[in-house]
């Protein structure tokens, strides 16, 4: 586990703490997803979306409280030099019985904190010490959540557009119907950009004639996100970016582009090329 320092914060709205994103440290622990932490909590990677909705995607199971996978520890009373603390642990057996023996103060996340809690984490696991109140509460409640099935595990994105995604920990019961509604909607939209683009069929002629890229992403429309575009006969656009860039344009392309470079011709292959 590495520490993050950048982007932790309390979730809340209306005043209601509903959970916490462990942020992030700019360094490779941060990088690998946290596919070892759904695996604690029980929770189906890359679901079904077309069987998957809402915030059943990001549900966990009910953790029992002997689990060894799940830990806690405690200091009810601050000292003049150490502040109280609760402390949440999640991982490999042996981390979780370190990082919450008594006294255990060395390799853990900091205690200089003006947002009344710290973090680390990995793929792996992670650990968490709350220190305010107001954190020391909402940790126990998260606790809680996670043993009664209540806790939400997503990656989420930053408000930083040079930041990275973040674990968040949601208790589902706290958090407000219209997160839920929004992301359903949005769910839906993807699922219709998605068929939108298998029916164009145009993925798989590029891969029969050997057309290779680093991504191809589809969008609705054409004048929302390029006026040069020609006309299409499709209702999606592409943005297109290809391996061998010294040969081909990366941008934005309609179907009718995309299979002239299967032929061999069209706006995606470079002039002097």
């Amino acid at each position: 586990m590495r520490e993050a320092h950048l982007d932790l914060s309390i979730l809340s709205q209306d005043g209601v703490n509903f959970g916490l994103s462990l942020g992030h440290g700019y360094c490779a622990e941060h990088e690998s997803g946290i596919a070892g932490i759904r695996a604690i909590f029980g929770q189906v990677e890359n679901a079904d979306p077309q069987a998957v909705s809402g915030f059943d995607v990001f549900a966990t199971k009910a953790l029992a409280a002997d689990s060894p996978f799940l830990g806690t520890w405690e200091r009810k009373k601050a000292t003049k030099t150490i502040p109280a603390e609760f402390r949440l642990v999640a991982g490999d057996w042996r981390n979780v019985a370190e990082l919450t023996a008594p006294g255990k103060q060395r390799g853990l996340p900091g205690t200089h904190t003006s947002i009344g809690f710290s973090a680390a984490w990995s793929d792996r696991g992670f650990c968490i010490r709350a220190f305010s109140e107001e954190a020391i509460a909402l940790l126990r409640d998260i606790h809680q959540a996670i043993l009664s099935g209540d806790m939400l595990l997503s990656m989420s994105g930053s408000s930083n557009p040079f930041g990275r995604a973040t674990p968040c920990l949601s208790i589902r019961s706290r958090v407000p119907a219209s997160l839920e509604q929004d992301l359903i909607s949005k769910q839906q939209d993807a699922r219709r950009l998605a068929e939108a683009s298998k029916a164009t069929g145009i993925e798989a002629r590029l891969a029969a004639a050997g057309r290779k890229y680093f991504a191809l992403k589809p969008h609705f429309g054409s004048a929302s996100v390029d006026t040069k575009l020609r006309p299409t006969a499709h209702p999606v656009v592409y943005f297109l970016n290809p391996m061998e860039q010294q040969r081909f344009n990366f941008g934005w392309f309609t179907v009718e582009e995309l299979d002239a470079w299967v032929a061999g011709n069209g706006p995606v292959i470079k002039e002097s090329a």
